[in-house]
């Protein structure tokens, strides 16, 4: 399993590292990398739960943080990619 965020993600709260870490290992994998970018192996039949514990802690992660800029406003990404956009192949 491979994931990207974006460094506004990074900003708010996101650590794909613990993220990719965690999920793998609650399903008996195993994973890490960066806080924008990491990576994970996994069981092919555990793919809906790591998904979920994915979906989880990211959730968990973001919960705190303070809402992303609109797009075209001030202070949003300067590149092309969405500030809001994940990635998780």
């Amino acid at each position: 399993v491979s994931s990207r965020g974006s460094h506004a993600l990074v900003r708010q709260g996101l650590d794909l590292s613990a993220v990719m870490r965690e999920a793998s290992r609650s399903v008996g994998g195993d994973g890490g990398g960066h806080d924008v970018a990491a990576g994970a192996t996994i069981p092919i039949d555990e793919r809906d739960a790591f998904l979920a514990a994915a979906d989880r802690i990211v959730g968990d992660q973001l919960s705190l943080a303070a809402p992303l800029p609109a797009r075209g406003d001030a202070g949003a990404s300067s590149t092309h990619r969405r500030p809001d956009h994940l990635t998780v192949a």
